[in-house]
C-alpha cells in the first residue's frame, strides 16, 4: 500500500481546520500515520499484521505539485502504475471526484469499503489501535499515552 505525501500533507492541514470535527478526525488519522512512520524500516516500509507493506511515497527533490491535490495523487498513481507493470495498481478512495479523475487518466479506482471507516466516537489512540487490530492493522508498538 502506498500513501502519497500529498495525502499526509492534506491530513496535516486538516488537523488545524476551523471545524472541530475535521480537526479531531485528522489528528486521529495523523496519529496512525505517525505510528506507521515510526515503525518504518531503513527503506521506509512498515508492515501490517497481515503482511502488507506500507510506504509513504515522498516527492522527488524539486517536484512541483499540481494545483489540485486529487490530480497530484492520480498523476503519482499513474506514474507508479507504469513503474509496477505488469503488477496491478488500484487507487482506493471515498472521494467520487478522485475516482472519476482516476478513471479518466486510465487508473483503476475503487471506493474504500465501509469496514475501513473510523467513526467519530472512536478516535482516541487506544480506539484507533483497536480498529487497526480488528482490520489486521499495523504491527507497531502499543501507544504509551492517549490522544
Amino acid at each position: 500500500m502506498v500513501i502519497p505525501l500529498v495525502v499526509v500533507d492534506e491530513i496535516d492541514t486538516k488537523a488545524y481546520s476551523q471545524t472541530e470535527r475535521v480537526r479531531k478526525r485528522a489528528r486521529g488519522v495523523y496519529t496512525l500515520l505517525e505510528d506507521l512512520l515510526n515503525a518504518s524500516d531503513a527503506e521506509g516500509f512498515s508492515t501490517l499484521n497481515d503482511g502488507t507493506l506500507v510506504r509513504v511515497l515522498t516527492d522527488e527533490p524539486g517536484h512541483q505539485r499540481l494545483p489540485n491535490n486529487d490530480d497530484e495523487i492520480i498523476a503519482q498513481a499513474a506514474a507508479l502504475r507504469q513503474m509496477l507493470q505488469p503488477r496491478e495498481l488500484v487507487l482506493v478512495t471515498r472521494d467520487i471526484g478522485a475516482r472519476a479523475r482516476a478513471l479518466a487518466w486510465g487508473v483503476p479506482a475503487q471506493k474504500l469499503p465501509d469496514k475501513y471507516l473510523i467513526q467519530d466516537q472512536g478516535l482516541s489512540r487506544p480506539e484507533m489501535q483497536q480498529h487497526l487490530d480488528d482490520l489486521a492493522g499495523p504491527n507497531v508498538p502499543a501507544p504509551a499515552s492517549g490522544v
